[in-house]
């Protein structure tokens, strides 16, 4: 039922077609045999649908592993050899990973398993940054070509593909701690903000600002109540991320720049709050 996309698409309109059917009638009324295959469709669609969170990479790769060894038939081995092929989670062997791919009989209840672990996590990134939607694009593209013929090659590809898209998701996730910064918000200002023309000392200025920034706000919106839903509040907040981008280097940051700068930063915050 996870071949494809419209396959599965299908299956679980069809199943909530009939679980709405089922509503009228007993146990009883359909025979126990019946009632045992619906039984077993309602198994089949709460397993496509359920959702996989993953706080980052390392579990992630926990779950990929535990994916992917759910559906491999394992013989007894020696200790030795069980060393031999243990996965290092800090540094994911990817060929090994993928010969293992390789050995699994049902590889497309794997890849949709996968799938579900690699959207919640994008899910989650573009939450935070909205700048990573290059990673969703790519994800994307991933897929479709998955769609379009799924021969045993592709597949393989597809599996390699999608862990390293997650890999370096994370890398990049991971990328305010060696920029100095003390949360991701803080990057996703900087980011916002930097240019390729700025200078060494214009950049760490503008960190410096993201930082005083980013402190302030969170300062502010944790005095506050639903902030978005008052025009007294959204105020406060625009004048807080205005005053702290008058902090630019001026020269780098005229006024008809300024004022895009400051509208990007407010509805970074106002959309990141009301998706929460």
């Amino acid at each position: 039922m996870s071949a494809t996309d419209e396959t599965k698409k299908r299956f679980c309109i069809m199943c909530r077609m009939l679980f709405k059917l089922y509503r009228f009638v007993t146990r009883k009324e359909v025979g126990e045999d019946v009632a045992c295959r619906r039984d077993a469709m309602r198994a089949v669609y709460n397993l496509m649908n359920q959702r996989r969170a993953a706080a980052d990479t390392s579990e992630l790769m926990h779950q990929v592993r535990d994916i992917v060894s759910a559906h491999i038939e394992v013989s007894e081995a020696s200790d030795q050899a069980k060393e031999r092929t243990r996965f290092d989670i800090s540094g994911i062997d990817f060929g090994r990973l993928g010969q293992e791919f390789t050995r699994a009989k049902h590889k497309h209840l794997i890849m949709d398993n996968l799938r579900a672990v690699i959207e919640e996590r994008l899910e989650l990134t573009l939450k935070d940054n909205p700048l990573r939607i290059d990673f969703y694009e790519r994800y994307e593209r991933i897929i479709e070509a998955y769609n379009k013929e799924q021969d045993k090659a592709l597949i393989e590809k597809t599996f390699s593909d999608l862990v390293r898209l997650s890999q370096e998701l994370d890398e990049k996730q991971r990328e305010w701690v060696r920029e100095g910064f003390q949360n991701q918000q803080q990057m996703t200002v900087f980011e916002m903000l930097f240019k390729d023309t700025l200078t060494p000392a214009e950049i760490r200025k503008v960190k410096s600002v993201c930082i005083e920034m980013v402190a302030a706000i969170e300062e502010r919106l944790a005095q506050m109540i639903h902030w978005t839903e008052k025009e007294e509040t959204r105020s406060q907040v625009w004048t807080i991320v205005r005053d702290e981008a008058y902090k630019l280097p001026e020269s780098s940051y005229p006024d008809d720049v300024l004022d895009g700068c400051i509208k990007e930063i407010y509805d970074y915050f106002y959309s990141k709050d009301l998706a929460a």
